[in-house]
Parts: structure tokens; C-alpha cells; sequence
């Protein structure tokens, strides 16, 4: 029982932990606009930063992507995180998916 009580009450330390970004995200994705995906829409070579957030929301919300592109150093075929990204941008549903988006189903990969 000592276990089990240990486990707990490391669980709910993690989820007091995580609880306050969570929260902090969901504001953020509250004050997003369609304006804000248009502007990322245009943009040709957007930073690490940019990629590295479309591409964690690609995982999520379109983990198979179709888009590839030969990579100039190994010459093989791997996912095209961008082009994926604008697809994933053109979705009109976008900003909704992300509010309503079931996260007490994820699957245990995507975390």
C-alpha cells in the first residue's frame, strides 16, 4: 500500500507540475486567430522554433504525412515537415481541432 501511496502522490505532484502550462497553452490557443495562420501560411523558411511547433502538431494531429522531399545530405526520402505543416494549416478547422482536441486519449507514443 506504501507503493501504491508513493506513486500517487508522485503522480499528482507531476500534474500539479503541468497543470499551469497546460493552462498557460490553452490561453494561448484562445487568442489565436485566422490572421495568425494566414501569416504562417506565407511564410517561405519560417524559424527552428516555427518548424519544430508545426512539426509537434503534425505528430499530433496528422501523424502519417505524405509529403516528402530527398534530403541534399543522405539523398534518401524523409518527411517534408513543412509541406506537411501548410497542409495541416490549410485545414479551416485548424483553431477549433485544437480547442476541442481529446488530450485525455492520447495515445502513450505521443507523450
Amino acid at each position: 500500500m506504501d507503493e501504491a501511496n508513493a506513486i500517487k502522490s508522485e503522480c499528482e505532484k507531476d500534474l500539479a507540475e503541468a497543470m499551469p502550462a497546460l493552462m498557460a497553452a490553452e490561453e494561448a490557443l484562445k487568442v489565436l486567430k485566422k490572421e495568425d495562420i494566414d501569416f504562417l501560411k506565407t511564410m517561405k523558411n519560417p524559424s527552428l522554433v516555427i518548424k519544430l511547433v508545426m512539426q509537434t502538431l503534425c505528430l499530433v494531429l496528422y501523424p502519417n504525412p505524405t509529403e516528402k522531399r530527398k534530403n541534399q545530405e543522405t539523398l534518401k526520402m524523409e518527411v517534408d515537415w513543412w509541406a506537411a505543416s501548410l497542409k495541416l494549416l490549410n485545414n479551416s478547422h485548424l483553431l477549433e481541432d485544437l480547442l476541442h482536441y481529446d488530450r485525455e486519449n492520447m495515445e502513450d507514443t505521443m507523450i
